[in-house]
Parts: structure tokens; C-alpha cells; sequence
């Protein structure tokens, strides 16, 4: 014998699973409204992330040293590993994913990053290379 759900459980099930399902719904939509109308201006919100790992990784060496050490968190992180945490930086910046520590980073220092990247970029143009 086969057994049947009982018709008031079939109906609060499916009740359930539709209301879960339009929330998660709204919920999303909710969400990628918000970020079209307030991700768009640049004064609002930092860089996004991705993006400013790219730029770090296309800067020469000092560049990239520079600005790594005005952000305090960032230069932590390094200098918790010593004199081999910057070696290792310095051979391994152009390929390693900053995206992680970059999203760590309050609004405030995602910002001042994104700038000083820029003016990194506009003041000496990048070098291939790794000297210090």
C-alpha cells in the first residue's frame, strides 16, 4: 500500500514552499534595484573590488609598495609575515588575488585605495619589472 500525505499537510506544504519562494524572489529583485540606483554613483561607493585588485596588479613595484603601506590593514596583513612577507609580495603581487583583502576593507579604505591607485597611476606610469 502506497501512503498518502494527508490533504491539510499536501496544502501547507506547497503554501509554504510558495511563499519561499516569492519572498526569495522579492528579495532579489529588491536587491538588484538597489544597486542600480545607488551602485551608480561613483561619490556613494567605492571601486568595486575586482577592479581594484586588476589595477593593483598592473602597477610597477614601488607603486604597488606605496600604496599597500598607506592602507594600514593591508600593510598588516603583510608585515604579520616579517621580512618574507614582503619578498613574497614583491614576487608574487602581479598574480596574487587581492580581491579577498580588498573586500575586507571598511567603505572608507576601499575608497582611499581606489584613489591612491589612481594617483599612482597618473604620477609615474607603470614599469614592467620588480625593482625596490
Amino acid at each position: 500500500m502506497h501512503k498518502r500525505f494527508s490533504p491539510f499537510l499536501t496544502g501547507f506544504l506547497s503554501c509554504f514552499l510558495s511563499f519561499f519562494l516569492a519572498l526569495s524572489a522579492t528579495t532579489g529583485i529588491a536587491h538588484a534595484t538597489s544597486e542600480m540606483t545607488s551602485g551608480n554613483s561613483p561619490e556613494n561607493h567605492a571601486p568595486d573590488s575586482l577592479s581594484m585588485e586588476k589595477d593593483l596588479q598592473n602597477l610597477s613595484w614601488p607603486q604597488f609598495k606605496s600604496v599597500v603601506e598607506a592602507i594600514p590593514k593591508l600593510k598588516a596583513d603583510i608585515e604579520a609575515y616579517g621580512a618574507f612577507g614582503w619578498q613574497f609580495v614583491q614576487s608574487n603581487y602581479t598574480r596574487y588575488a587581492w580581491k579577498k583583502k580588498i573586500d575586507r576593507l571598511d567603505e572608507n579604505q576601499k575608497k582611499l585605495l581606489g584613489e591612491l591607485i589612481a594617483n599612482a597611476h597618473k604620477k609615474i606610469p607603470a614599469m614592467s619589472g620588480s625593482g625596490d
